[in-house]
């Protein structure tokens, strides 16, 4: 997977039946593609509508971007954030360290229903989702949120049986966490995680350079032009320059360029046209 951002392509017409996983990679292969590719976290569906209508209508409903489908989103499965919308954002982090009852069964429902939810859409797709976006908010901008001994115990069960999933059906995993993840990037790695989203670069511990140094060959990342700094605060030749850094570090791929979450309100729009200009969208059409 390499480096820069193109346009969703156009979705092809659907076939007169189901197409079996071999026909459907044949069918790819044939796509309009481009080894420059990425997408915005908001081009991510959720899959209630897929699940609930497969066959032949799932090929409308499956985003394609150059022959390439993404499932799921980053509230899936979520149990910090998801949960402390139900037992607010404190209580649950006194959850986790005391590893209360009640929050390791609302966990436990939770897997169980978004785990169900994914494996319906990767069955019902038959080879047609090429990534499984997930999600889970483990770090802050200063550090991590909870300890690795903590995310090993806690939630690396669950979030393994994930990624296994994504690769049972021949897809990538790919997880959003916020801040700074640095010290579990190695324990991703290991659990077989294919991208990591969205690489918040101003968090500690997060340059660019240093992660690209580590764990190049190892993951792709996602993300990483800075909706705090960058983008906000920058001239347009700043953002030309921290473009051009990226499309240098990974030349020969491993990153998905785009910004390192939602681009906030009165961002100039003319660093947000520069930055997609600079990667080459705009003139991919």
């Amino acid at each position: 997977m390499t480096a820069l951002f193109v346009p969703h392509g156009t979705v092809p017409s659907p076939p007169s039946e189901p197409l079996s996983s071999s026909q459907w990679r044949a069918t790819r292969s044939s796509c309009p593609s481009s080894p420059i590719v990425a997408r915005s976290s908001a081009s991510l569906i959720s899959g209630k509508e897929v699940v609930d209508r497969a066959g032949r209508s799932l090929w409308h409903k499956l985003n394609v971007l150059h022959g390439g489908n993404t499932f799921g989103g980053a509230g899936i499965p979520d149990f910090m954030n998801g949960i402390a919308r139900c037992r607010g954002v404190e209580q649950v982090l006194l959850d986790v360290g005391s590893r209360d009852p009640v929050y390791l069964k609302l966990i436990e429902k939770r897997h169980e229903y978004f785990l169900g939810y994914c494996e319906a859409a990767l069955r019902a797709a038959g080879g047609r989702i090429d990534i499984l976006a997930l999600g889970e908010d483990y770090g802050s901008q200063r550090g991590l949120l909870i300890s690795p001994r903590t995310f090993d115990r806690l939630f690396r069960p669950f979030m393994q049986q994930y990624f296994d999933l994504a690769h049972k059906y021949g897809a990538r995993a790919m997880m959003h966490s916020c801040g700074s993840v640095r010290e579990l990037i190695p324990r991703f790695v290991d659990m077989g995680l294919d991208i990591l989203d969205v690489v918040q670069v101003d968090a500690a511990g997060m340059s660019i350079q240093e992660l690209h140094r580590e764990f190049h060959g190892k993951i792709v990342l996602r993300g990483t032009m800075s909706v705090q700094s960058t983008l906000p605060n920058g001239s347009v030749d700043d953002v030309r320059r921290e473009v051009a850094v990226r499309q240098e570090l990974y030349a020969a791929g491993g990153l998905i360029i785009g910004p390192t979450h939602a681009i906030q309100p009165l961002t100039p729009v003319e660093n947000v046209v520069e930055m997609y200009r600079a990667i080459g969208s705009l003139n991919a059409a």
